[in-house]
C-alpha cells in the first residue's frame, strides 16, 4: 500500500478552519505555491511538514495524508 500524494485532505482542513494558503503558508513558513502543489499532489507532503501540519489542525498524520477517514487521534491502551 503506497501513498498518493494527490489524495491528501490538506485543502479540506485548510477550508475548514476558513484559512486562505497564503496564510497556511504564513503560519508554517511555506510559500503559497508550496500549498497550493501540496493541496494538489504536486508536491509531496515531507516528513517534517506531514508533523507540522497535523500538529496545527490537531489530526493524524494519516488522516492528514489521505489514509485514515476520520480526524480523531486514537490511543490505545497501554
Amino acid at each position: 500500500m503506497g501513498y498518493d500524494k494527490k489524495k491528501n485532505n490538506l485543502r479540506k482542513l485548510r477550508t475548514e478552519r476558513g484559512l486562505t494558503q497564503q496564510q497556511l503558508a504564513d503560519k508554517i513558513g511555506m510559500s503559497r505555491v508550496q500549498v497550493a502543489d501540496m493541496e494538489r499532489g504536486h508536491k509531496s507532503i515531507t516528513t517534517e511538514t506531514a508533523w507540522e501540519l497535523a500538529d496545527y489542525f490537531m489530526v493524524s498524520i494519516d488522516y492528514l495524508l489521505g489514509r485514515a477517514e476520520y480526524k480523531e487521534i486514537s490511543y490505545g491502551k497501554n
